[in-house]
Formats: structure tokens, C-alpha cells, sequence
């Protein structure tokens, strides 16, 4: 079952709204379960990729993940999607206005080296953002548009 909660945020005199989802069980307590934070729209994106680096890939393939909010995040509240296979995230914290470069061995994943789309999930599912790119060129960089 998932809890979902709607909570206002003042930030200065503008009013904003957070979407909080909860994964598990419904807590016996409100302490009881870690909240997962919705990000306001483009502000955690996926910005860049070398998906076919030159040489071996395994060792040199990356993904960069920006955080623009003002708060950190934790990427094991996210997922990427690469084709239909869906890969986990580390317990690793952007800190707000930073990028973190992800090597590809380290997730345990390669990058195709043929047209494809990187989607960044939460671990709700929802679909935070998408990154589409042709067959890549050896040490090709695609960038977010």
C-alpha cells in the first residue's frame, strides 16, 4: 500500500507543494519509514552520457546526474531505466547545486552502444527525466537538450 502525502512548504512568501510517497506498509509511527521527496520539475536531471567511450566501455562509460534544487538528494531513492531493464542506485548524496559523475561499472551496467533512451525513475516509478541518443560514435558525450 502506498501512503501519499501532500505537504505545503513556504519558501519565502511563494507557497510550493511536495509530494511525499511512502513505499512500504503504512508505519505505526510517522518516524517509522523514510520519506521519499518528489523533486520540483527539471531540477534532478539526467546531463550527460558517454555511452560508447573509446576503448574498453566497461571501464569508461558515465552518466552525470545534476541536482539544481537547494537541498541534497539520495540516489537510492532513484533508478535509471535503459531500455526495458530497470537498475537500482547507490546510497550516494548529490548535495544541492551538484553533479555527480556515475561510472557504468560501478552501477553494474552498460550503456548500448545503439540508439537508446536513459530514463532517471524515482523508485515510485515516476519518470523524472529521459535522455534519447542515436548510436554513439566512439567517445561521443551526448548532452540534456
Amino acid at each position: 500500500m502506498k501512503l501519499l502525502l501532500i505537504i505545503g512548504a513556504l519558501v519565502g512568501t511563494i507557497g510550493t507543494l511536495s509530494t511525499i510517497y511512502y513505499t512500504s506498509s503504512p508505519p505505526t509511527t510517522c518516524a517509522d519509514l523514510p520519506a521519499i521527496v518528489e523533486p520540483e520539475i527539471g531540477s534532478v536531471y539526467i546531463t550527460s552520457i558517454l555511452p560508447n567511450a573509446i576503448g574498453n566501455d566497461k571501464d569508461s562509460e558515465w552518466i552525470k546526474i545534476t541536482n539544481k534544487q537547494n537541498t541534497s538528494i539520495n540516489l537510492k531513492d532513484y533508478q535509471l531505466q535503459i531500455a526495458e531493464q530497470i537498475y537500482e542506485l547507490p546510497d550516494f548524496t548529490i548535495y544541492g547545486q551538484n553533479t555527480k559523475t556515475l561510472p557504468t561499472k560501478d552501477l553494474g551496467l552498460s550503456l548500448p552502444n545503439s540508439p537508446n533512451t536513459i530514463k532517471l525513475l524515482l523508485i515510485t516509478g515516476k519518470v523524472i527525466d529521459t535522455l534519447n541518443y542515436p548510436k554513439p560514435h566512439g567517445g561521443q558525450i551526448f548532452f540534456h537538450p
